[in-house]
């Protein structure tokens, strides 16, 4: 490749690496203290504003997200200004910004939804809501979760509220419209006094997400003592990321984590960190690196919003609109959403095991591997023909996938075929590179042919063949080969039979 496509090939790297940092999101983390209690409970409510050491310099600014009741008692302005929290011992690590608001429950004041919003200059805005309650609210979420996060083109999803009244009004967004009652918007039907909300038509994220609160009588309205529930819609279907076209694919989120559909990265539910939120926090940290630490203990009581489409949650090992509830025997992780799968008891804030996993399951707290993956830590992939592989051993109870074998496991094959620039008829060379190598049996070769079906190695010949840790490579050299030819990567067992192609057009 001449040197200056080499050099324009860089650049245009660097330029998209630039980009893509600069589209990145400020990840600021809000955590809400007393989320859910009466109003004539004490102390108020409070909530900080966390920025990490690489973002401590962003502006940070709070405000009321959306108005929860009618302005005509003043009850709905915005709280005071964000006031930078004074650095303490480990719990705030040098560098880093912690910005606290104060609200005042006199009129309802700290009802609602609000947020810490973060700007930076060379990176995305961004902005974090929580959700406070009434802890005498007639209506609140079943599931105990103030936001629920779907996808586009997702089918039957609810929002399900519980209460000891009939629910009388739904509203998205604004107080103005009962969408309850309201023949425009044709894809709400309600079900179990009023209670539960069913999207008729896949989702979306312009017709769907929002706060949506449920009302029943307008006394809960001055009182604010309805439920409040947001849901976020992520802008791809799910498992895919980058819209509009949402080609990319979505790595492995662990324990919790969400897929970010901008990015494609996780965002980590706290108490777990990581690229792919595999490595767990001590019981009382939380952050992008477990750098925080909380003021109570064990993060108990906390409410903790991230960057959509992650939303909020309690601590790890605690659940309900108050946190205050610890994970059962068999639950852990935030909002104890997470299934331990212990063959013994498990820990409510890692999901780690006193004893073994059960069977079938691994990684260091026994959770079944996503997708085509399976290992200690989820990072080997699986060569099944049609069906999932075992998460804890890759074994395939069917097929292989074309190129690969070993039948019990599927774990050798071929990773990809290269060739020289050739001349037409002139000879080429051709490397086969196999993965797998630790686990290649005795009877099987490597080989390089002129047919798919059956060993013609007429003008072929081998070089040299090479292990790099799991990786073998065989070199050969085939002659008279012109424009286009195909030839074809084998394993050759025992018997001579062909038990893996690879096939590569010669350029």
């Amino acid at each position: 490749m001449p040197q200056k496509m080499i050099c324009i090939k860089l650049l245009l790297i660097l330029i998209s690496i630039f980009v893509a940092n600069a589209l990145e999101r400020i990840p600021i983390i809000m955590v809400t203290t007393h989320p859910f209690q009466a109003e004539s409970m004490n102390p108020s409510p409070q909530y900080y504003c966390y920025l990490s050491s690489l973002d401590s310099d962003a502006v940070v600014s709070s405000r009321r997200v959306l108005e929860t009741r009618r302005n005509t008692e003043n009850v709905d302005r915005n709280p005071a200004p964000s006031m930078p929290v004074r650095q303490q011992g480990d719990m705030y690590p040098p560098g880093s910004a912690v910005y606290k608001v104060t609200l005042n429950f006199g009129g309802t004041n700290a009802y609602g939804t609000f947020s810490c919003d973060a700007s930076r200059s060379g990176r995305a805005d961004s902005t974090v809501s929580n959700i406070l309650m009434n802890s005498e609210s007639y209506t609140y979420p079943e599931d105990g979760l103030v936001t629920q996060t779907v996808n586009m083109g997702d089918r039957g999803v609810q929002i399900r509220m519980d209460g000891a009244q009939d629910v009388n009004r739904w509203h998205r967004n604004t107080l103005n419209v009962n969408i309850l009652s309201n023949p425009n918007y044709p894809n709400y039907e309600f079900t179990g006094m009023n209670l539960i909300l069913n999207f008729k038509l896949n989702i979306s994220k312009s017709e769907d997400e929002g706060v949506y609160q449920t009302l029943s009588g307008s006394s809960n309205r001055r009182n604010s003592r309805h439920g409040l529930k947001r849901l976020i819609v992520r802008s791809c279907p799910s498992n895919h990321w980058d819209p509009p076209t949402c080609f990319g694919v979505c790595d492995n989120c662990y324990n919790g984590g969400v897929c970010d559909d901008e990015t494609g990265r996780c965002i980590c539910p706290p108490g777990f960190m990581g690229a792919n939120c595999l490595t767990a926090c001590s019981d009382d940290q939380f952050g992008l690196s477990c750098e925080f630490r909380c003021t109570s203990d064990d993060c108990k009581g906390l409410q903790f919003c991230l960057l959509d489409p992650y939303g909020c949650s309690c601590g790890a090992g605690w659940k309900g609109l108050d946190c205050l509830t610890a994970c059962g025997s068999s639950k852990f992780g935030a909002s104890c959403l997470q299934e331990c799968n212990c063959d013994g008891t498990c820990d409510k804030f890692t999901g780690s095991c006193s004893g073994s996993c059960e069977s079938g399951w691994g990684g260091f707290n026994c959770q079944k591997c996503q997708g085509a993956y399976f290992g200690q830590l989820c990072q080997e992939d699986c060569h099944c023909a049609e069906e999932a592989c075992n998460k804890l051993n890759g074994q395939c109870s069917g097929q292989c996938k074309p190129q690969w074998v070993d039948a019990s496991q599927c774990l050798v094959g071929f990773e990809e075929a290269t060739s020289s620039k050739i001349n037409p008829g002139a000879s080429t060379y051709v490397s086969c590179v196999l993965r797998g190598s630790r686990r290649l049996r005795d009877g099987l070769s490597l080989h390089l042919s002129r047919e798919e079906a059956q060993l013609v190695s007429n003008g072929i010949l081998e070089l040299t063949a090479f292990s790099v840790g799991d990786v073998y490579t065989g070199q050969f050299r085939a002659d008279n080969v012109t424009d286009r030819d195909k030839v074809f990567c084998l394993i050759v067992d025992h018997e001579d039979e062909i038990v893996a192609v690879l096939g590569y057009y010669s350029e």
